[in-house]
């Protein structure tokens, strides 16, 4: 996870979603072309109401001059122009720990003047054909700032926005694995 893959990252703040699918409920692709389905569904499915927080949250912080985002926080450096490494060749990435049909998991993150940010999303296929999903959220606060920053989102950031945008994404996941499986002519990785 995270704190092997960055040494110098000491974590202020940490959260967890984890999902298990059984094997009727999960997709029969690969892990990583799991994960590429759930970065995809990050990217383009998130909830309405987590666009609307982010909405509010950006107007908030504009003032500070702190980074913003359309789609939530934890995968909002999926959004990143400038990234130079991709998983699937499409998907900006910090990390990319494992990529194979067993088990998929990238690093996403940014720094900011406030917090430097982490998220790990892993996709695990199980002897039993069922797929163990994981997002992990950690942070580094820089200052007082974000000390007030993160014990005003937190309640909502564990309870709601990162289980909701978990979710989300693994609806598509599981919704595009079945489409790709019967449409040949459109590629499993393709941007909607």
């Amino acid at each position: 996870m995270i704190e092997a893959s960055a040494n110098d990252f000491l974590p202020d703040y940490r959260d967890c979603v984890q999902r298990t699918l059984t094997a009727g409920q999960s997709p029969q692709i690969p892990a990583n072309a799991v994960l590429a389905l759930l970065l995809q569904g990050c990217i383009h499915a998130h909830p309405w109401q987590v666009r609307l927080a982010m909405r509010l949250r950006n107007v908030m912080v504009k003032p500070w001059r702190l980074r913003t985002s359309n789609i939530g926080c934890p995968v909002s450096s999926l959004l990143d122009r400038e990234a130079t490494m991709h998983f699937a060749g499409v998907y900006p990435v910090r990390q990319i720990v494992r990529d194979d049909a067993s088990c998929a998991e990238i690093v996403l993150g940014a720094d900011d003047r406030h917090l430097r940010f982490r998220t790990s999303i892993s996709a695990e296929r199980l002897d039993d054909g069922g797929m163990h999903v994981t997002m992990m959220t950690v942070v580094q606060i820089s200052n007082r700032f974000g000390r007030i920053y993160m014990r005003l989102v937190d309640p909502f950031h564990r309870r709601w926005i990162a289980p909701a945008i978990l979710d989300a994404a693994l609806a598509h996941a599981c919704d595009s694995a079945v489409v790709s499986v019967y449409r040949v002519d459109t590629p499993l990785f393709a941007m909607r």
